[in-house]
């Protein structure tokens, strides 16, 4: 009994000494003015215990007798550590974040502080561009920046460049942005993630005025990344990931099609088109070359696609000269299947190679010289039946491409193979679709891209302090050029009775090159800039000249030719440019 006794006093004192270890603090946080702040965060400090103020900006927190300090917080003002030390009515004051004001954000044809900043721009960090999981930078914007709106229009390879509008519509007939890569028109579809230092877009008529109507769709402006004083570091990334169609409609089997069809025709009043033995070779599938049952999904689709991106920069310099090299190699392949023997790939393909070189050097302690040089590598290939995925046409209007066969093929309609190997067809369809899969051609776009430009700056503090100048040459120039591969093997129709009836003639394998462009954008820009602090005061100007030149060369070169080779007709091509037949 005695024992019974002990125990019980013992756990009364451990009861006791556990509550008397927990202590409850309240308290309230304040703005600078006194008003509360309701929302903000209060955290004991190294731990993740804690809570949050409510409208009137009032707290109370149950905590550890340990405790030491907490952390309280809230967007837009600075951190405050509060130390505890027994006192359990606390009262915050937080001060507002002048480092958000601070920072520097691209503007039109300069920088500026946020705090003097009037128009609508929006910025995103470098590092959130960096964890980019798509080839395509545009597809990844769709929620990172207030008031972008992409739509994705097509998702082949190197044809899944989005629509990109900023706060809507602003003009009738083109309404994408204007982007500026260095100062520079560019693609934003085909820049590195990693080869971005700001991301800044310009949304309203008061950020966008400076452009004039090339503006009126907003403005997005890219920095790339420059050398920095130090030893020479090296990043290198790589990304591979697999693809998958998603969402895609599933059809009824040749047995439910036939069935649901007779229904139909028999409500209809007209008579039936499949007899019973009809549905009993659908059901059975003993008979799959009279009778077929094709999954159009599974016949042209592979279940997973890859795509892999990979990148390497160096980085460094010196007080008098900087550096940064940066290289991207991206590889990204359809979903079509591909069977042993076939004499070249039917499948959709892209490819980019990137080489972007900035240098900066210091002349004196005035004069500085900028050097930019990029270069884009692209090949994209698709299969000569078409590639495009944006929308599939009705039966009066298809672009004959390997979707629209997948939607508007019943499954019953051909086999896909006969029994002695050759393409099937029927009646109703030469299956030209998918003899293009098995042993057609493609067409191969190649695009060559150089970019490269030089900018002088100059102060002129000896005139008077904060006016300077700037001068910037540049040129855009590409190269753009088809090379197609047409063939396509013949079909036939299997008779019922064991014999063939061809339904598509077989296409003789022929070359060509077509829609052979060449393009120069000449640029050039210089400006006289002031900037100075007086006190508390800051005065800016800018006087600003630009002109830009394009001289767009096109000519187009088409002949099929079984005998000549790709080769001899790139090289006619290129050297010559020969309008007509060679």
């Amino acid at each position: 009994m005695k024992k019974e006794y002990i125990l019980l006093i013992i756990f009364c004192l451990t009861l006791f000494q556990a509550h008397a270890q927990k202590m409850t603090i309240s308290g309230v946080v304040n703005d600078e003015t006194g008003m509360g702040i309701p929302g903000a965060s209060i955290i004991v400090e190294g731990t993740t215990v804690g809570t949050i103020t409510d409208p009137s900006g009032n707290f109370s927190l149950s905590v550890e007798q340990s405790v030491k300090a907490i952390m309280v917080s809230f967007i837009g003002y600075q951190t405050q550590r509060v130390p505890v030390s027994g006192s359990k009515r606390l009262e915050v004051s937080l001060k507002l974040s002048t480092t958000e004001l601070e920072e520097v954000v691209a503007v039109g044809y300069g920088t500026q502080k946020k705090v003097s900043i009037v128009g609508a721009i929006s910025n995103v960090k470098a590092d959130e561009l960096a964890t980019v999981s798509s080839s395509n930078l545009s597809n990844s914007l769709g929620g990172r920046v207030s008031g972008i709106i992409v739509k994705l229009q097509d998702g082949t390879p190197g044809g899944d460049d989005p629509k990109i509008n900023i706060r809507g519509l602003g003009t009738i007939n083109d309404s994408s942005p204007l982007v500026l890569i260095d100062g520079m028109e560019g693609e934003l579809a085909r820049i590195n993630p990693n080869d971005i230092e700001s991301f800044s877009v310009l949304k309203d008529a008061s950020a966008t005025a400076v452009y004039g109507v090339r503006g009126a769709n907003g403005v997005i402006l890219i920095t790339t990344k420059r050398g920095q004083v130090g030893k020479p570091t090296i990043t290198i990334n790589g990304q591979y990931r697999m693809q998958k169609i998603i969402n895609y409609p599933k059809f009824l089997g040749s047995y439910d099609y036939a069935r649901l069809y007779n229904e139909a025709l028999k409500n209809a009043g007209l008579p039936l088109l499949y007899n019973a033995e009809d549905l009993e070779h659908y059901r059975t599938g003993d008979s799959p070359y009279t009778h077929p049952d094709v999954n159009w999904f599974d016949a042209f689709v592979e279940p997973y696609s890859p795509e892999q991106r990979y990148d390497i920069n160096l980085r460094g310099g010196t007080e008098k000269a900087k550096y940064f090299i940066a290289g991207e190699f991206v590889n990204q392949q359809g979903a079509y299947k591909q069977f042993s023997g076939m004499e070249n790939s039917t499948n959709a393909a892209y490819s980019r190679f990137n080489l972007r070189m900035n240098f900066d050097f210091a002349l004196s302690k005035t004069t500085d010289i900028n050097l930019n040089l990029n270069g884009r590598i692209q090949d994209t290939r698709s299969p000569n039946s078409g590639d495009n995925t944006s929308g599939v046409g009705g039966p009066e209007n298809r672009p004959g491409n390997f979707w629209d066969d997948i939607v508007w093929h019943a499954p019953n309609m051909t086999p896909l193979i006969n029994p002695d190997g050759t393409i099937g067809a029927s009646s109703n369809s030469d299956n030209g679709a998918y003899s293009q899969l098995r042993g057609g051609g493609y067409s191969n776009e190649k695009d060559n891209n150089l970019k490269s430009s030089i900018q002088v700056n100059q102060k002129l503090d000896f005139i008077t302090k904060g006016l300077s100048f700037r001068a910037m040459a540049g040129i855009n120039s590409t190269m753009q050029y088809t090379f197609k591969l047409n063939k396509a093997p013949a079909t036939y129709i299997y008779n019922t009775d064991g014999s063939y009836t061809r339904s598509q003639a077989p296409v003789l394998p022929g070359y060509s090159v077509s829609n052979e462009t060449i393009m120069n954008n000449n640029y050039f820009e210089s400006a006289i800039s002031y900037n100075r602090n007086f006190g508390n005061h800051a005065l800016t100007g800018l006087a600003l000249y630009n002109q830009d030149k394009v001289a767009n060369n096109k000519c187009w070169i088409q002949r099929f030719n079984p005998v000549c080779k790709p080769k001899q007709v790139l090289f006619a091509s290129c050297l010559f440019g020969r309008m007509g037949d060679f």
